[in-house]
C-alpha cells in the first residue's frame, strides 16, 4: 500500500510540475552583425526588398513595394543606414490573414525583374514574432524567392506602421531619429563639349 501510495504521489507531483502548455510559435530575430567577418567580407545589412511585410503584433500584416533598383544607381553613401522613404500610414497596405495567400501569389512575384532577382522582407517592430502570418509569408517565400531576409522594422517603418496602427497623424519631421538615412549621391554627367 505504502508503495502504491508513493508511486501515485510520484505521478501526481510529476503531473503538476509539468502542465500541458499550449502551442507556442514564435521566431526569434537575431541582429545582422556589420563587422568584418572571418572571410574578409563585410556583412550589409537588408533594409528593404521589393516587397516588404511588416508584422506589426500577433496579428497585423501591413506591406509596402519598394522599387530597390532604383536606389543601385547611386553612388556613395552609409549603406549601413536604410534610405528614406518616405512613406505614410496610406503607404502601408494591411492585408487580412484569410486573404494572405492570395495576396502572395496575385501580387509578390518571385520571378526576375529588370534582369535582377527581386527581394522580399519580413520585419518585425520587435525582436520577437509571434505572428501566425509569418510561417504563411516564408513557406511561399521559400518555394518562389531566391533572396528574402527577415528583421526588425527600420525606424520610418516602425513609426509609420504606429501611426497606421493607432489612426494618429505622422509627420517624419518631428521625430528625432536616431539612427538616421543613407544619402546617396548621385554623379552628374560630365559636360564635355566646350563653348
Amino acid at each position: 500500500m505504502k508503495k502504491n501510495f508513493i508511486f501515485l504521489f510520484s505521478l501526481i507531483l510529476l503531473g503538476c510540475s509539468h502542465p500541458p502548455r499550449p502551442n507556442h510559435i514564435y521566431y526569434i530575430i537575431h541582429p545582422i552583425p556589420t563587422d568584418i567577418g572571418p572571410d574578409g567580407k563585410k556583412t550589409i545589412p537588408m533594409h528593404y526588398g521589393n516587397y516588404n511585410f511588416i508584422l506589426f503584433d500577433n496579428s497585423k500584416i501591413y506591406y509596402h513595394y519598394y522599387n530597390i533598383l532604383f536606389t543601385l544607381c547611386g553612388v556613395g553613401g552609409d549603406h549601413s543606414k536604410p534610405p528614406f522613404l518616405d512613406l505614410t500610414p496610406d503607404s502601408l497596405q494591411e492585408i487580412k490573414i484569410q486573404d494572405l495567400e492570395n495576396f502572395l501569389v496575385s501580387n509578390v512575384k518571385g520571378s526576375k525583374m529588370n534582369g535582377r532577382d527581386p527581394i522580399a522582407v519580413v520585419s518585425s517592430p520587435v525582436d520577437t514574432i509571434r505572428n501566425p502570418a509569418f510561417d504563411i509569408i516564408l513557406k511561399y517565400l521559400d518555394e518562389n524567392f531566391n533572396l528574402y531576409g527577415v528583421r526588425t522594422c527600420t525606424e520610418e517603418e516602425k513609426y509609420v506602421s504606429i501611426a497606421k496602427n493607432s489612426n494618429k497623424k505622422y509627420d517624419p519631421k518631428s521625430i528625432e531619429w536616431k539612427i538616421g538615412f543613407d544619402i546617396v549621391r548621385f554623379e552628374a554627367p560630365i559636360n564635355t563639349s566646350t563653348n
